[in-house]
Formats: C-alpha cells, structure tokens, sequence
C-alpha cells in the first residue's frame, strides 16, 4: 500500500535555486501589459507609491495552500529570504518612495487553530487611510487576491 504521507526527506527539495527559476520564468512568461499609458512602468525612482490591498504584505497570498503546509495559512512556516510585493517594490523603488496602508486584510476566524484552518475572513483595516493615502501618491499599486485555503473552503467560492 502506499503511504498518503510523503517522505519527509523530500522537504529538503522544496524552494531550491533550479525551482526558484523555474517559477520566475512561468511568472515572465505569464505576465501581461495591457497597456503602459505615459511610460508608467518600470516605475521611476522618483515617483512616490502607494501600496495597498489585503495581500500586499503577505506571504499567505504567494505559497498558500498545499506548498508549505497543507492549509497555506501559517506565515511563520514560509521562507523569509522571500519578500512580499510591498518588500520588494520597496527594494526597486526605494522605501522613502513606498507608503504601505492596507486598507483591509484577510485573517482567520478568532480563536482558530494555526495551519487547520484557512485564511478567509476579510477585515476592513482602514480604508479611508488607503483612499486617503492614493491621493498623495503618484501610483498605487493595488495587491488584491483570496485568503488561503484547501479543499472545502475553496469548493464554496
């Protein structure tokens, strides 16, 4: 019969150079510009950006589900040598040049237990501060997305 539960000694093969690169080309090549209105992008150093959205900050909304931990829903298990969209438009924009409001968040149910339950709730964080932050900025950089989840929760949406 064989085992449901994979070898443990296969976690050593997860997020290693030859996959990072792998899964940087699939994400080139599965990129779209529709359009680049006034030269938008690359964004210039100079431009002041605002960052914002439930998954902007997140590292929840990159691995989720069925890659580190069977739920996608414990931060704490993701590797932190990968920055999320703000840490890394930070990094090529300059964090003087970076606001970073998220307006809103995707959490768990109070009370849930860590890694058995998915991220599904949606909070509102401020999104007056958000609205109010877009104004000041020359480009806001929206990071939408779902909480993480496997089978059932997912199922329903």
């Amino acid at each position: 019969m064989i085992s449901p539960v994979p070898d443990a000694a296969l976690k050593s093969k997860i997020g290693l150079p030859a996959s990072q690169q792998a899964s940087l080309q699939a994400a080139r090549e599965s990129m779209t510009l529709l359009k680049n209105a006034n030269n938008l992008l690359p964004l210039a150093k100079d431009r002041k950006v605002l960052v914002t959205g439930p998954t902007a900050d997140s590292l929840l909304s990159l691995n989720n589900g069925w890659s580190y931990v069977w739920q996608g829903s414990e931060e704490s298990l993701y590797p932190k040598d990968r920055p999320t969209i703000r840490r890394a438009i930070e990094a090529k924009a300059g964090a003087a040049n970076v606001t970073y409001v998220p307006g809103t968040k995707i959490t768990r149910p109070a009370g849930s237990t860590a890694n058995n339950t998915p991220t599904e709730v949606e909070a509102e964080v401020d999104i007056p501060a958000a609205v109010r932050a877009a104004g000041a900025a020359d480009v806001v950089v929206l990071c939408l997305g779902e909480g993480s989840y496997t089978g059932d929760a997912g199922e329903h949406y």
